[in-house]
């Protein structure tokens, strides 16, 4: 942020927010399925992710996930080495 300024660093930080409460409600709404209130409950991500696509779609859609997650913390535990030095 520091490198962006005040008005684009501010701007940034608002975009991300309000792009992770979108993400976060889609997220909610796939607790229960097919019904947001009497449908079936889904207890894991790979649980809701196969009851709404159905087949093996969950399997690549779990493994694009994993894969996400992994290139985050390989990232910041990079950003955060680098940062310490």
């Amino acid at each position: 942020m520091a490198q962006m300024g005040w008005i684009l660093g501010v701007s940034y930080i608002l975009t991300i927010a309000l792009v992770t409460l979108y993400t976060s409600n889609l997220l909610a709404d796939c607790y229960r399925t097919p019904d947001p209130v009497t449908g079936e409950r889904n207890h894991t991500y790979m649980e809701a992710v196969k009851n709404i696509l159905g087949g093996r779609m969950y399997m690549i859609c779990g493994i694009v996930q994993y894969a996400n997650l992994s290139g985050a913390a390989i990232g910041y535990t990079i950003t955060t080495s680098v940062s310490a030095v």
